[in-house]
């Protein structure tokens, strides 16, 4: 009874996300018993509110956040943070930077990849002020919600000769590694990327992907990288950890706490069963804090109905 009780309340309080929902996924989600990867995501967006996830969510604090927990990690700097890309010195215009907004994806512009005018990229920034990310387009990405909007410029991560990095995005359940997703040259002309499980065991993509996806012996320094995201994401029921490697250094990106807005797609059904598997949502924020009202009375029957499946399992 109580299920159905907390899907009408969902319904109700969230259309926009269901009808994505089923947009997306072509049908109804239930979201009071998730069971899909996409419906754990969607629960992770409607209740799961971990006050870390703001500070994760922020580039600029997640920085922070990494090097409290891995302070060997690299971290690329940081030359320029403010609200009005006015503010930003003429010197930077000619260095390999990166202009950045911290509270959204995609609010990138490389400086070194083409003649600079102010103008327009004063004008992009005061646009990726102004975007509230994470509830455009019926996201419903919560955290981006509390973070402070700045604009920074970054260090662009480029060996002298011109070598990008590896981009590496290891997603992990709960201190475990489930998959990784490994791109090279991804702005390049030849974008292609890696589908790599825990051991570093290159998979196939059985769908095309916006990638050519291809197979690969194990990178050098994945079990370090492997090393390094399991301790970011053991007090996570789920998390990406991204980073990049150049040249035998590793460097931090960022924690994704939505990826792909909560409907991944890596074209390998094996990986994203294991990656359901894995998220167990009992170690989530929200069922392992005091909630209070209606939301406590869910709390405890979502656990039962977990914790009875699980004995259920075993037997």
């Amino acid at each position: 009874m109580y299920q159905f009780l907390v899907n009408t309340i969902i319904y109700c309080k969230h259309p926009r996300l269901i009808i994505r929902y089923y947009q997306k996924i072509k049908c109804f989600p239930n979201v009071a018993h998730p069971h899909s990867i996409e419906e754990k995501f969607l629960w992770r967006k409607i209740f799961d509110h971990n006050p870390v996830f703001v500070e994760i969510s922020d580039k600029l604090k997640a920085k922070e956040y990494a090097l409290n927990i891995c302070p060997d990690l690299q971290i690329a700097k940081t030359q320029w943070v403010g609200t009005d890309a006015r503010d930003i010195p003429d010197e930077f215009l000619t260095s390999t930077s990166i202009l950045k907004a911290n509270h959204g994806s995609g609010f990138n512009e490389f400086l070194s990849r083409g003649p600079i005018c102010r103008q327009a990229f004063e004008a992009k920034t005061r646009e990726w002020l102004t975007s509230s990310y994470g509830q455009e387009k019926n996201r419903g990405e919560w955290a981006y919600q509390g973070i402070n909007r700045k604009i920074f410029l970054e260090e662009e991560i480029i060996s002298p000769s011109g070598q990008v990095p590896l981009e590496f995005k290891i997603h992990v359940c709960a201190g475990k590694t489930i998959y990784t997703f490994c791109l090279k040259d991804r702005f390049g002309k030849q974008p292609t990327a890696i589908l790599l499980d825990r051991r570093g065991k290159s998979c196939a993509a059985a769908r095309n992907l916006n990638y050519n996806v291809v197979h690969s012996d194990t990178p050098a320094h994945y079990q370090k990288l492997i090393q390094m995201a399991e301790k970011l994401g053991e007090n996570f029921d789920y998390i990406r950890c991204d980073f990049y490697e150049l040249d035998g250094t590793i460097f931090f990106g960022e924690l994704t706490v939505y990826p792909v807005s909560g409907f991944p797609w890596i074209g390998n059904d094996k990986l994203l069963k294991a990656l359901n598997k894995g998220w167990r949502i009992e170690k989530s924020w929200f069922l392992s804090s005091v909630q209070q009202g209606w939301k406590k009375l869910y709390a405890s029957a979502l656990l039962k109905h977990i914790n009875s499946k699980n004995r259920s399992k075993i037997r």
